[in-house]
Protein backbone atom coordinates (compact mmCIF):
# COMPACT_ATOMS: atom_id res chain seq x y z
CA UNK A 1 0.00 0.00 0.00
CA UNK A 2 2.94 2.61 0.38
CA UNK A 3 2.68 3.60 -3.45
CA UNK A 4 -0.71 4.84 -2.77
CA UNK A 5 0.94 6.97 0.05
CA UNK A 6 2.99 8.87 -2.41
CA UNK A 7 0.11 8.87 -5.13
CA UNK A 8 -2.44 10.70 -3.19
CA UNK A 9 0.34 13.02 -1.39
CA UNK A 10 0.99 14.40 -5.01
CA UNK A 11 -2.05 14.43 -5.83
CA UNK A 12 -2.98 16.82 -4.10
CA UNK A 13 0.77 19.24 -3.56
CA UNK A 14 -0.11 19.02 -7.67
CA UNK A 15 -3.18 20.61 -7.48
CA UNK A 16 -2.55 23.43 -5.16
CA UNK A 17 -0.92 25.84 -7.59
CA UNK A 18 -0.73 25.64 -11.57
CA UNK A 19 -0.10 29.20 -12.19
CA UNK A 20 -1.10 32.57 -10.43
CA UNK A 21 0.57 35.85 -10.92
CA UNK A 22 1.94 38.48 -8.56
CA UNK A 23 4.39 41.69 -8.91
CA UNK A 24 5.16 42.23 -5.89
CA UNK A 25 4.55 41.93 -1.98
CA UNK A 26 2.03 45.16 -2.09
CA UNK A 27 -0.01 43.83 -5.21
CA UNK A 28 -3.65 41.87 -4.41
CA UNK A 29 -4.22 38.78 -6.43
CA UNK A 30 -7.31 38.65 -7.97
CA UNK A 31 -9.24 36.60 -9.93
CA UNK A 32 -7.86 39.24 -13.51
CA UNK A 33 -4.25 38.28 -12.74
CA UNK A 34 -4.28 34.85 -13.04
CA UNK A 35 -3.05 33.61 -16.60
CA UNK A 36 -6.75 31.95 -18.68
CA UNK A 37 -5.84 32.27 -22.04
CA UNK A 38 -7.01 29.19 -24.36
CA UNK A 39 -4.09 27.90 -25.68
CA UNK A 40 -1.23 29.03 -23.46
CA UNK A 41 1.61 26.34 -23.50
CA UNK A 42 3.98 26.43 -20.46
CA UNK A 43 7.82 24.65 -20.60
CA UNK A 44 9.37 23.15 -18.29
CA UNK A 45 12.42 21.61 -16.83
CA UNK A 46 12.24 18.70 -14.09
CA UNK A 47 14.02 16.30 -12.09
CA UNK A 48 12.68 13.71 -9.37
CA UNK A 49 14.76 12.03 -6.97
CA UNK A 50 13.99 9.80 -4.16
CA UNK A 51 17.41 10.30 -2.63
CA UNK A 52 17.32 13.84 -2.81
CA UNK A 53 19.47 16.34 -4.01
CA UNK A 54 20.68 19.67 -2.54
CA UNK A 55 18.36 23.08 -3.24
CA UNK A 56 18.19 26.42 -1.86
CA UNK A 57 14.78 27.43 -1.14
CA UNK A 58 15.61 30.90 0.73
CA UNK A 59 13.86 32.83 3.68
CA UNK A 60 10.86 33.78 4.03
CA UNK A 61 10.42 37.80 4.49
CA UNK A 62 10.20 40.67 1.77
CA UNK A 63 13.21 41.42 -1.01
CA UNK A 64 14.57 37.82 -1.40
CA UNK A 65 16.79 36.63 -4.56
CA UNK A 66 16.40 33.16 -5.45
CA UNK A 67 18.49 32.32 -8.21
CA UNK A 68 17.61 28.78 -9.85
CA UNK A 69 19.67 29.30 -13.39
CA UNK A 70 21.85 26.57 -12.22
CA UNK A 71 18.63 24.00 -12.20
CA UNK A 72 18.38 23.45 -15.41
CA UNK A 73 17.91 19.16 -16.48
CA UNK A 74 17.93 16.98 -19.02
CA UNK A 75 13.93 16.07 -19.19
CA UNK A 76 10.95 18.40 -20.38
CA UNK A 77 7.55 18.81 -19.79
CA UNK A 78 4.44 21.08 -20.81
CA UNK A 79 1.25 22.56 -19.65
CA UNK A 80 -1.44 23.55 -21.48
CA UNK A 81 -4.25 25.56 -20.84
CA UNK A 82 -7.34 24.06 -22.89
CA UNK A 83 -10.60 25.16 -24.81
CA UNK A 84 -13.50 23.97 -22.59
CA UNK A 85 -15.92 24.58 -25.93
CA UNK A 86 -13.88 22.10 -27.84
CA UNK A 87 -12.29 19.45 -25.23
CA UNK A 88 -15.04 16.45 -24.93
CA UNK A 89 -13.61 15.39 -21.29
CA UNK A 90 -14.80 18.98 -20.17
CA UNK A 91 -18.30 17.27 -20.01
CA UNK A 92 -17.08 15.40 -16.67
CA UNK A 93 -16.94 19.07 -14.95
CA UNK A 94 -19.26 21.63 -16.40
CA UNK A 95 -18.78 24.11 -14.29
CA UNK A 96 -14.80 24.17 -14.54
CA UNK A 97 -13.63 27.78 -16.52
CA UNK A 98 -10.01 26.94 -16.50
CA UNK A 99 -8.60 23.29 -18.05
CA UNK A 100 -5.16 22.55 -17.75
CA UNK A 101 -3.46 19.69 -19.00
CA UNK A 102 -0.37 18.78 -17.50
CA UNK A 103 1.82 16.16 -16.62
CA UNK A 104 2.43 17.35 -13.10
CA UNK A 105 -1.17 16.67 -12.19
CA UNK A 106 -1.23 13.20 -12.52
CA UNK A 107 2.49 12.79 -10.96
CA UNK A 108 2.52 8.74 -9.75
CA UNK A 109 -1.44 8.35 -11.16
CA UNK A 110 -0.86 7.20 -14.83
CA UNK A 111 1.84 6.94 -17.76
CA UNK A 112 -0.32 9.08 -20.07
CA UNK A 113 -1.17 13.09 -19.55
CA UNK A 114 -4.32 14.39 -17.28
CA UNK A 115 -6.74 17.12 -16.80
CA UNK A 116 -7.23 19.38 -13.71
CA UNK A 117 -10.13 20.91 -13.48
CA UNK A 118 -10.73 24.19 -11.68
CA UNK A 119 -12.78 27.23 -10.68
CA UNK A 120 -11.71 30.89 -10.74
CA UNK A 121 -14.30 33.14 -9.14
CA UNK A 122 -14.05 36.84 -7.57
CA UNK A 123 -13.42 34.24 -4.09
CA UNK A 124 -11.58 31.61 -4.65
CA UNK A 125 -9.71 29.58 -6.65
CA UNK A 126 -10.17 25.83 -6.27
CA UNK A 127 -9.79 21.98 -8.17
CA UNK A 128 -13.17 20.55 -8.62
CA UNK A 129 -11.66 17.26 -10.93
CA UNK A 130 -9.04 15.60 -12.06
CA UNK A 131 -9.46 13.33 -15.23
CA UNK A 132 -6.55 11.15 -16.65
CA UNK A 133 -6.59 10.90 -20.74
CA UNK A 134 -4.59 8.05 -22.46
CA UNK A 135 -0.89 8.72 -23.48
CA UNK A 136 2.21 7.03 -24.37
CA UNK A 137 1.64 4.29 -22.10
CA UNK A 138 -1.33 5.58 -20.39
CA UNK A 139 -5.50 4.29 -20.22
CA UNK A 140 -8.44 6.30 -19.28
CA UNK A 141 -8.75 4.95 -15.79
CA UNK A 142 -11.16 6.82 -13.60
CA UNK A 143 -12.41 10.72 -13.00
CA UNK A 144 -11.59 12.05 -9.25
CA UNK A 145 -14.17 14.45 -8.18
CA UNK A 146 -13.57 16.75 -5.64
CA UNK A 147 -17.17 18.72 -6.60
CA UNK A 148 -18.55 18.14 -3.20
CA UNK A 149 -15.71 19.29 -1.40
CA UNK A 150 -13.33 21.45 -3.94
CA UNK A 151 -9.51 21.91 -3.08
CA UNK A 152 -8.37 25.32 -2.46
CA UNK A 153 -6.03 26.72 -4.20
CA UNK A 154 -6.30 29.86 -2.94
CA UNK A 155 -8.32 32.66 -1.43
CA UNK A 156 -8.88 35.72 -3.38
CA UNK A 157 -8.40 38.47 -3.49
CA UNK A 158 -4.79 37.70 -1.71
CA UNK A 159 -2.07 38.95 -0.65
CA UNK A 160 1.38 38.58 1.12
CA UNK A 161 1.23 36.40 4.83
CA UNK A 162 -2.34 35.34 3.13
CA UNK A 163 -2.68 31.97 4.87
CA UNK A 164 -5.82 29.16 4.03
CA UNK A 165 -6.42 25.56 4.69
CA UNK A 166 -5.64 22.93 2.31
CA UNK A 167 -6.70 19.59 2.06
CA UNK A 168 -8.55 16.57 0.33
CA UNK A 169 -11.62 14.24 2.17
CA UNK A 170 -12.02 11.15 -0.91
CA UNK A 171 -12.95 7.94 -0.88
CA UNK A 172 -12.06 5.33 -3.91
CA UNK A 173 -13.56 2.11 -4.48
CA UNK A 174 -11.23 -0.74 -6.98
CA UNK A 175 -11.90 -4.56 -6.97
CA UNK A 176 -9.48 -6.58 -4.14
CA UNK A 177 -7.26 -8.46 -5.57
CA UNK A 178 -7.15 -12.37 -4.74
CA UNK A 179 -3.73 -12.73 -2.91
CA UNK A 180 -5.79 -10.47 -0.10
CA UNK A 181 -7.09 -11.95 2.89
CA UNK A 182 -7.59 -15.24 0.64
CA UNK A 183 -10.03 -13.34 -1.64
CA UNK A 184 -12.63 -12.95 0.42
CA UNK A 185 -13.07 -9.19 0.23
CA UNK A 186 -15.36 -8.40 -3.03
CA UNK A 187 -13.58 -5.06 -3.15
CA UNK A 188 -11.36 -2.16 -1.54
CA UNK A 189 -12.48 1.24 -0.19
CA UNK A 190 -9.69 3.69 0.25
CA UNK A 191 -10.11 6.65 2.24
CA UNK A 192 -7.34 9.83 2.00
CA UNK A 193 -7.96 12.17 4.64
CA UNK A 194 -5.27 15.17 4.09
CA UNK A 195 -4.85 18.34 5.90
CA UNK A 196 -2.41 21.54 5.58
CA UNK A 197 -1.78 24.51 5.34
CA UNK A 198 -1.08 27.54 2.20
CA UNK A 199 0.40 30.72 2.56
CA UNK A 200 2.57 33.55 0.56
CA UNK A 201 5.11 33.89 2.85
CA UNK A 202 8.05 36.02 0.65
CA UNK A 203 8.94 37.85 -2.43
CA UNK A 204 11.76 38.69 -4.50
CA UNK A 205 13.63 38.39 -7.22
CA UNK A 206 13.63 34.79 -9.23
CA UNK A 207 17.08 34.27 -11.90
CA UNK A 208 15.52 31.88 -14.45
CA UNK A 209 15.96 31.02 -17.72
CA UNK A 210 13.81 33.51 -18.74
CA UNK A 211 15.56 36.16 -17.05
CA UNK A 212 14.85 37.95 -13.21
CA UNK A 213 11.67 38.35 -12.82
CA UNK A 214 9.64 39.53 -9.73
CA UNK A 215 7.81 36.70 -8.16
CA UNK A 216 5.69 35.79 -4.42
CA UNK A 217 6.85 32.59 -2.94
CA UNK A 218 3.73 30.35 -1.66
CA UNK A 219 4.71 27.53 0.93
CA UNK A 220 2.37 24.42 1.44
CA UNK A 221 2.65 21.65 3.93
CA UNK A 222 0.17 18.61 3.97
CA UNK A 223 0.36 15.74 5.97
CA UNK A 224 -2.44 12.77 7.08
CA UNK A 225 -3.37 9.26 7.06
CA UNK A 226 -5.27 6.68 4.82
CA UNK A 227 -7.39 4.42 5.82
CA UNK A 228 -8.17 1.03 3.63
CA UNK A 229 -11.14 -1.15 3.95
CA UNK A 230 -11.90 -4.53 2.52
CA UNK A 231 -15.57 -4.89 1.74
CA UNK A 232 -17.26 -7.65 1.25
CA UNK A 233 -21.10 -9.07 2.22
CA UNK A 234 -22.23 -11.01 5.10
CA UNK A 235 -25.95 -12.80 4.75
CA UNK A 236 -26.99 -9.78 2.38
CA UNK A 237 -25.28 -6.77 4.53
CA UNK A 238 -22.08 -4.89 3.40
CA UNK A 239 -19.61 -4.88 5.73
CA UNK A 240 -16.80 -2.56 6.24
CA UNK A 241 -13.26 -4.38 7.41
CA UNK A 242 -10.17 -2.31 8.04
CA UNK A 243 -7.05 -4.29 6.68
CA UNK A 244 -4.45 -1.37 6.44
CA UNK A 245 -3.80 2.22 8.20
CA UNK A 246 -0.99 4.57 7.55
CA UNK A 247 -0.65 7.97 8.52
CA UNK A 248 0.68 9.94 5.20
CA UNK A 249 3.93 11.69 5.35
CA UNK A 250 4.40 15.12 5.79
CA UNK A 251 5.67 17.20 2.70
CA UNK A 252 6.65 20.78 2.23
CA UNK A 253 6.18 22.35 -1.36
CA UNK A 254 7.51 25.99 -2.50
CA UNK A 255 6.48 28.25 -5.24
CA UNK A 256 7.31 30.78 -6.77
CA UNK A 257 4.68 33.12 -8.67
CA UNK A 258 5.18 35.59 -11.33
CA UNK A 259 2.74 37.82 -13.23
CA UNK A 260 2.10 37.08 -16.47
CA UNK A 261 3.99 34.10 -16.10
CA UNK A 262 2.18 31.98 -13.48
CA UNK A 263 4.45 29.83 -11.76
CA UNK A 264 8.37 30.12 -12.20
CA UNK A 265 9.61 26.99 -10.06
CA UNK A 266 8.51 24.46 -7.49
CA UNK A 267 10.15 22.54 -5.21
CA UNK A 268 8.93 19.77 -3.35
CA UNK A 269 10.51 18.26 0.19
CA UNK A 270 11.80 14.91 0.81
CA UNK A 271 9.04 13.14 2.71
CA UNK A 272 8.80 13.28 6.68
CA UNK A 273 10.41 16.86 6.37
CA UNK A 274 9.32 19.60 9.02
CA UNK A 275 12.26 22.33 8.52
CA UNK A 276 11.21 25.24 6.16
CA UNK A 277 14.23 25.78 5.54
CA UNK A 278 14.81 22.68 4.20
CA UNK A 279 18.04 21.91 1.91
CA UNK A 280 17.51 18.24 0.17
CA UNK A 281 14.23 18.04 -2.55
CA UNK A 282 12.95 14.84 -4.15
CA UNK A 283 11.07 17.01 -6.91
CA UNK A 284 12.01 20.11 -8.90
CA UNK A 285 9.94 21.79 -11.44
CA UNK A 286 11.07 25.03 -13.48
CA UNK A 287 9.72 27.13 -15.95
CA UNK A 288 12.28 27.19 -19.36
CA UNK A 289 12.15 29.31 -21.88
CA UNK A 290 13.41 28.17 -24.82
CA UNK A 291 17.05 28.47 -25.84
CA UNK A 292 18.56 28.85 -29.32
CA UNK A 293 22.32 27.76 -29.54
CA UNK A 294 24.63 28.95 -32.30
CA UNK A 295 27.95 27.67 -32.70
CA UNK A 296 29.71 30.13 -35.64
CA UNK A 297 32.30 27.92 -35.73
CA UNK A 298 32.72 23.83 -34.66
CA UNK A 299 37.18 24.61 -34.22
CA UNK A 300 39.70 26.11 -31.47
CA UNK A 301 42.69 26.72 -33.68
CA UNK A 302 45.45 26.90 -31.36
CA UNK A 303 47.83 27.36 -33.87
CA UNK A 304 51.88 26.67 -33.30
CA UNK A 305 52.67 26.34 -29.36
CA UNK A 306 55.63 26.33 -27.96
CA UNK A 307 56.17 23.33 -25.35
CA UNK A 308 56.08 25.10 -21.78
CA UNK A 309 54.00 27.74 -23.24
CA UNK A 310 50.28 28.23 -23.15
CA UNK A 311 48.30 29.40 -26.24
CA UNK A 312 44.67 30.79 -25.80
CA UNK A 313 41.79 29.63 -28.74
CA UNK A 314 37.94 30.73 -28.46
CA UNK A 315 34.72 29.86 -30.15
CA UNK A 316 31.72 31.94 -30.60
CA UNK A 317 28.80 31.16 -28.69
CA UNK A 318 25.21 32.69 -29.43
CA UNK A 319 21.57 32.28 -28.11
CA UNK A 320 18.44 33.36 -30.66
CA UNK A 321 15.90 31.84 -28.37
CA UNK A 322 13.77 33.65 -25.48
CA UNK A 323 15.75 32.02 -22.87
CA UNK A 324 19.10 31.31 -21.65
CA UNK A 325 21.56 29.21 -23.38
CA UNK A 326 23.53 27.48 -21.26
CA UNK A 327 26.87 25.26 -21.50
CA UNK A 328 26.37 22.69 -18.33
CA UNK A 329 29.14 20.43 -18.58
CA UNK A 330 32.74 20.59 -21.19
CA UNK A 331 34.09 17.21 -21.90
CA UNK A 332 37.88 16.93 -22.32
CA UNK A 333 39.79 13.64 -22.79
CA UNK A 334 41.75 12.45 -20.16
CA UNK A 335 45.42 12.15 -22.43
CA UNK A 336 44.41 16.48 -22.45
CA UNK A 337 42.85 17.23 -19.26
CA UNK A 338 46.24 18.22 -17.64
CA UNK A 339 47.52 20.55 -21.06
CA UNK A 340 43.56 21.96 -21.84
CA UNK A 341 41.51 24.32 -19.47
CA UNK A 342 38.50 26.29 -20.09
CA UNK A 343 38.42 29.77 -19.04
CA UNK A 344 34.91 29.69 -18.32
CA UNK A 345 32.97 29.07 -14.89
CA UNK A 346 30.09 26.51 -15.62
CA UNK A 347 27.47 26.79 -16.20
CA UNK A 348 28.27 29.65 -18.66
CA UNK A 349 25.05 31.58 -19.44
CA UNK A 350 24.46 33.22 -22.85
CA UNK A 351 21.42 35.56 -22.55
CA UNK A 352 18.99 35.60 -25.01
CA UNK A 353 20.19 37.87 -28.25
CA UNK A 354 23.55 38.07 -27.55
CA UNK A 355 27.25 36.27 -28.01
CA UNK A 356 29.79 35.30 -26.27
CA UNK A 357 33.32 34.06 -26.69
CA UNK A 358 34.19 30.98 -24.54
CA UNK A 359 37.99 30.97 -24.29
CA UNK A 360 40.20 27.96 -23.87
CA UNK A 361 43.97 27.67 -22.45
CA UNK A 362 46.15 25.23 -24.24
CA UNK A 363 49.72 24.45 -22.30
CA UNK A 364 51.67 21.25 -23.63
CA UNK A 365 53.74 19.17 -21.92
CA UNK A 366 55.50 17.88 -24.57
CA UNK A 367 55.71 17.45 -27.93
CA UNK A 368 51.96 17.49 -29.34
CA UNK A 369 49.70 17.43 -32.22
CA UNK A 370 45.66 17.85 -31.71
CA UNK A 371 44.48 16.80 -35.02
CA UNK A 372 41.75 14.36 -34.68
CA UNK A 373 41.10 15.55 -31.03
CA UNK A 374 37.94 16.98 -30.05
CA UNK A 375 35.95 18.18 -27.23
CA UNK A 376 32.56 17.87 -26.23
CA UNK A 377 29.68 20.54 -25.15
CA UNK A 378 26.87 19.37 -22.88
CA UNK A 379 23.99 22.43 -23.25
CA UNK A 380 20.85 23.23 -21.94
CA UNK A 381 18.78 23.49 -25.67
CA UNK A 382 16.57 20.60 -26.31
CA UNK A 383 16.58 21.05 -29.69
CA UNK A 384 20.29 21.02 -30.82
CA UNK A 385 22.51 18.50 -30.59
CA UNK A 386 24.01 17.18 -27.17
CA UNK A 387 26.78 17.54 -27.04
CA UNK A 388 28.14 19.42 -29.41
CA UNK A 389 31.92 18.54 -30.86
CA UNK A 390 34.54 21.08 -31.28
CA UNK A 391 37.50 20.11 -33.22
CA UNK A 392 41.23 21.19 -31.91
CA UNK A 393 43.54 22.34 -34.16
CA UNK A 394 47.21 23.10 -32.36
CA UNK A 395 50.70 21.86 -32.38
CA UNK A 396 54.26 22.77 -31.06
CA UNK A 397 56.34 23.65 -33.53
CA UNK A 398 58.87 20.70 -33.17
CA UNK A 399 56.37 18.22 -33.89
CA UNK A 400 54.68 19.42 -36.94
CA UNK A 401 54.54 22.77 -38.82
CA UNK A 402 51.50 25.28 -38.61
CA UNK A 403 50.87 24.38 -42.36
CA UNK A 404 50.08 20.72 -41.28
CA UNK A 405 47.69 21.14 -38.89
CA UNK A 406 44.84 19.45 -40.24
CA UNK A 407 42.43 16.96 -38.40
CA UNK A 408 43.39 13.66 -38.72
CA UNK A 409 40.15 12.39 -38.99
CA UNK A 410 36.96 12.05 -41.11
CA UNK A 411 33.93 13.76 -39.48
CA UNK A 412 30.80 15.70 -40.10
CA UNK A 413 29.31 18.19 -38.13
CA UNK A 414 25.34 19.15 -37.11
CA UNK A 415 24.00 22.37 -39.60
CA UNK A 416 23.42 24.71 -37.94
CA UNK A 417 21.13 26.64 -37.25
CA UNK A 418 18.30 23.51 -36.90
CA UNK A 419 15.95 23.47 -37.21
CA UNK A 420 15.90 26.61 -40.43
CA UNK A 421 13.54 28.34 -42.51
CA UNK A 422 16.26 30.05 -45.06
CA UNK A 423 19.40 28.89 -45.02
CA UNK A 424 21.94 26.63 -42.23
CA UNK A 425 25.54 25.71 -42.42
CA UNK A 426 26.96 22.32 -42.36
CA UNK A 427 30.64 22.09 -41.16
CA UNK A 428 32.57 18.94 -41.95
CA UNK A 429 36.19 17.76 -42.04
CA UNK A 430 38.71 15.40 -43.93
CA UNK A 431 42.33 14.28 -43.57
CA UNK A 432 43.40 14.19 -46.48
CA UNK A 433 42.93 15.39 -50.11
CA UNK A 434 40.10 13.40 -51.32
CA UNK A 435 37.27 13.65 -53.85
CA UNK A 436 34.42 15.02 -51.75
CA UNK A 437 30.39 14.93 -52.41
CA UNK A 438 27.79 16.76 -49.70
CA UNK A 439 24.37 16.03 -51.04
CA UNK A 440 20.94 15.95 -49.41
CA UNK A 441 18.37 13.65 -49.36
CA UNK A 442 14.82 13.12 -48.58
CA UNK A 443 13.57 10.16 -46.55
CA UNK A 444 13.27 7.89 -48.78
CA UNK A 445 17.29 8.37 -50.09
CA UNK A 446 16.08 10.45 -53.06
CA UNK A 447 19.03 13.22 -53.92
CA UNK A 448 17.11 16.45 -53.43
CA UNK A 449 20.26 18.59 -53.56
CA UNK A 450 24.12 18.52 -54.26
CA UNK A 451 26.07 21.22 -52.42
CA UNK A 452 29.45 19.71 -53.22
CA UNK A 453 31.17 17.71 -55.58
CA UNK A 454 35.01 17.95 -56.30
CA UNK A 455 38.50 17.69 -54.65
CA UNK A 456 39.19 19.10 -51.64
CA UNK A 457 42.33 19.52 -49.57
CA UNK A 458 42.78 18.11 -46.04
CA UNK A 459 40.96 20.50 -43.92
CA UNK A 460 37.82 21.81 -41.78
CA UNK A 461 35.40 23.13 -44.54
CA UNK A 462 31.75 25.01 -43.93
CA UNK A 463 29.35 25.21 -46.71
CA UNK A 464 26.10 27.27 -46.50
CA UNK A 465 22.99 25.33 -47.77
CA UNK A 466 20.02 27.55 -48.73
CA UNK A 467 17.03 25.51 -50.46
CA UNK A 468 15.01 27.08 -53.13
CA UNK A 469 11.49 25.11 -54.13
CA UNK A 470 12.16 22.56 -51.46
CA UNK A 471 8.91 21.80 -49.44
CA UNK A 472 9.64 21.40 -44.91
CA UNK A 473 10.39 18.59 -43.78
CA UNK A 474 13.23 16.76 -42.57
CA UNK A 475 15.57 15.70 -44.92
CA UNK A 476 19.56 13.61 -44.52
CA UNK A 477 22.26 15.53 -45.45
CA UNK A 478 25.84 12.66 -46.66
CA UNK A 479 29.13 13.79 -46.93
CA UNK A 480 31.26 11.42 -48.93
CA UNK A 481 34.89 11.03 -48.99
CA UNK A 482 37.18 8.27 -50.78
CA UNK A 483 35.72 5.12 -48.67
CA UNK A 484 34.28 6.90 -45.75
CA UNK A 485 30.55 8.16 -45.45
CA UNK A 486 28.64 10.03 -42.75
CA UNK A 487 24.95 11.05 -42.65
CA UNK A 488 22.69 13.24 -40.36
CA UNK A 489 19.43 14.86 -40.16
CA UNK A 490 17.98 18.42 -41.01
CA UNK A 491 14.94 20.16 -40.68
CA UNK A 492 13.60 22.80 -43.09
CA UNK A 493 10.89 24.98 -41.83
CA UNK A 494 8.95 27.21 -44.01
Amino acid sequence: MRPLIVIFTFLLIATICITVPYTQAQVVITSDNIPMEVGTVMTYTSHSDDEGFEVNVGLEGANREWDFTNLIFDEFETDTIMDPETLEEAGEFPDANLIVRSLEGVSGLSLGEGYLFDIVSDSGWYTIGQLMVPGEGGVLDFPLDFAENPIQKMVLPSELDEEWEVGINYSLGMLAPDTLQGGIFDSLLIRIDIDGFSEFDAWGTVNYSGGVVEALRQHTILSGNMTVFGVLSIMGQRREVEVYADELETTQEYRWIAPDLGYIATITSMPLEDDPEFNLASRVRLRYLLPGLVVEEFRLDFGEVNVGEAGVAEIQLGNEGEGFASITRIEIKEELQEELEALVDLPFNIEPDSSYAMRFLWSPMGESNLGGISIELYHNDPDAENPISISLIGATPTNVSVDDLTPAEFALGQNYPNPFNSSTVIPFTIAAPQDVKLNVVDLKSRSVWNIVNEQLAPGHYEYSFTPVDLPAGIYIYRLTAGKSTESRKLVFLR
